[in-house]
C-alpha cells in the first residue's frame, strides 16, 4: 500500500472512531463527558511511546505518535520526510526553511507548529487519545489533558539503546544526548518552557525502576482517579 493511501486509511479510521464515540455519547445523553486525552512526554530511551501504546490499548484510546506527522502531511500537502526533519528537532531559528516541502518553495517550523496546534486541539476535542511528545501537554494544559512524563537513568538508557540498535556505548550516549537536547530546544523555542520541569506533568514515571506493565497500571489508575 502506498504511503498516501496509508495516511488516508489512518485518518479515515480515526474519523470513524470519533463518529462512533459521538453517537455513543448522544445515546447516553448530553451530560456524557468526552474522555480527556493523555499526553506523554519522554526522555529519549525512556520508553514513553511503548508505555503510551500499552495505555492506549488498555483504555481503547487512539494512539498518536508518527500518526501526527502523517495527519499533518495530509492536511498541509507536505511530504512526511520533510515534516520529520522539523519534528521536535533543534533549529537555528523558528523559520529555518526547508526547500521543496509542498510543491511551494518552502515549509517552516512555524508553519509545522501551527498545524500541530490545530491537530492536537482537534484530537483533544474528540478525546479518548494518547498523544506522544511534541509539547502536547503544553498545548492542552492541565485542565484539558492528563500529563505524563517518562524518565530513566542515563546509563540504563544507554544500555537499552545500544542493545536495541547494535551501537557502542559511546555512540548510544551521544545519540541520547543529541535527541534530548533537540526535544528540549523544540519545547523551549515554541512554548517557552523547560521540558524537564516536573510541574508541567501530573505523573512522572521512572522506567528504570518500573516495568512497562507497572507503569501502565500507575498511569491508568491515576488517570481514572483524576477523571472519574
Amino acid at each position: 500500500m502506498s504511503p498516501l493511501r496509508n495516511v488516508a486509511r489512518i485518518v479515515e479510521n480515526q474519523v470513524q472512531t470519533w463518529g462512533q464515540a459521538e453517537r455513543k455519547r448522544a445515546e447516553q445523553g448530553a451530560t456524557a463527558r468526552v474522555p480527556r486525552p493523555i499526553t506523554i512526554s519522554r526522555e529519549y530511551g525512556a520508553l514513553g511511546a511503548a508505555l503510551g501504546r500499552i495505555v492506549s490499548e488498555r483504555l481503547a484510546f487512539g494512539f498518536w505518535d508518527q500518526e501526527i506527522l502523517q495527519a499533518i502531511a495530509k492536511e498541509s500537502g507536505a511530504r512526511e520526510a520533510i515534516l520529520a526533519s522539523l519534528d521536535e528537532r533543534k533549529r537555528g531559528y523558528i523559520d529555518d526553511l526547508v526547500e521543496g516541502a509542498t510543491g511551494r518553495d518552502r515549509f517552516s517550523e512555524g508553519e509545522f507548529v501551527r498545524h500541530l496546534f490545530r491537530l492536537v486541539q482537534t484530537i483533544a476535542a474528540h478525546g479518548s487519545a494518547v498523544i506522544i511528545g511534541r509539547g502536547a501537554n503544553l498545548i492542552l494544559g492541565p485542565s484539558a489533558s492528563f500529563r505524563v512524563r517518562t524518565v530513566c537513568p542515563l546509563e540504563d538508557r544507554v544500555r537499552r539503546l545500544a542493545a536495541a540498535q547494535g551501537l557502542g556505548d559511546a555512540t548510544a550516549r551521544a545519540e541520547i544526548t543529541r535527541v534530548d537536547a533537540e526535544r528540549a530546544a523544540f519545547v523551549r523555542r515554541n512554548f517557552g518552557e523547560e521540558v524537564g520541569d516536573a510541574s508541567s506533568y501530573d505523573v512522572v514515571i521512572n522506567t528504570g525502576t518500573l516495568s512497562l506493565e507497572a507503569a501502565a497500571e500507575l498511569v491508568i489508575g491515576a488517570y481514572r482517579a483524576q477523571f472519574r
